[in-house]
C-alpha cells in the first residue's frame, strides 16, 4: 500500500469521537505522508476532516461535503499551490464556495508569492514553523466563530 493510500485509509475511517453533525473541514495536500499532525490536531479537537490530493478532487469534494473551512498546505513543489487553488475557488460554479473561509499553511519563503496584504478577509496564511500546531488550532476556531460557521 502506498504513503498516499494508507493516509487516505487514516482520514477517511470515522473517528468514534466525532459526531456527524461535526464542523467540517476540507484539506487539499499532496505531501504523500503517512503522518498529517495538522489534521489529526483538528479531528482531536473535534472537527471532521476530509483530504484531498489535487485540485480536482477538491472541488468535486468541495461541492459534495460543503465543508466550513478549507485548509491549503501550501507548496508548489507537490503541484498545490494556493493562489492558484483561491482562483479556483473564487470562480467555482458554486457560489457559496467561493465564500468558503481559507486557512493556507505557507513556509516564509511563499509570501511574497502568496500577497498576503492583498488576500480577501475570509483568507488567513500561517506560516509553518514550531508553534504551527497550537496557532492552527486557535485560527480554526478564530474563523469558524468569526463567520458563524460554528
Amino acid at each position: 500500500m502506498s504513503a498516499i493510500s494508507i493516509r487516505q485509509a487514516h482520514h477517511d475511517e470515522p473517528e468514534s469521537h466525532i459526531s456527524q453533525d461535526a464542523t467540517r473541514i476540507l484539506e487539499l495536500c499532496n505531501t504523500g505522508t503517512t503522518l498529517d499532525l495538522y489534521s489529526d490536531r483538528l479531528t482531536s479537537n473535534g472537527y471532521q476532516v476530509v483530504s484531498a490530493y489535487n485540485y480536482d478532487e477538491a472541488l468535486n469534494m468541495a461541492h459534495e461535503q460543503r465543508p466550513a473551512l478549507i485548509l491549503v498546505y501550501d507548496d508548489p513543489s507537490t503541484n498545490i499551490d494556493a493562489v492558484r487553488w483561491l482562483e479556483l475557488q473564487h470562480s467555482d460554479r458554486m457560489p457559496q464556495l467561493a465564500m468558503t473561509p481559507l486557512l493556507i499553511l505557507a513556509d516564509a519563503a511563499r509570501v511574497p508569492t502568496l500577497r498576503i496584504q492583498e488576500l480577501p478577509d475570509r483568507v488567513v496564511v500561517i506560516l509553518r514553523r514550531a508553534d504551527t500546531l497550537n496557532n492552527l488550532s486557535r485560527t480554526v476556531k478564530y474563523l469558524l466563530n468569526l463567520w458563524q460557521l460554528e
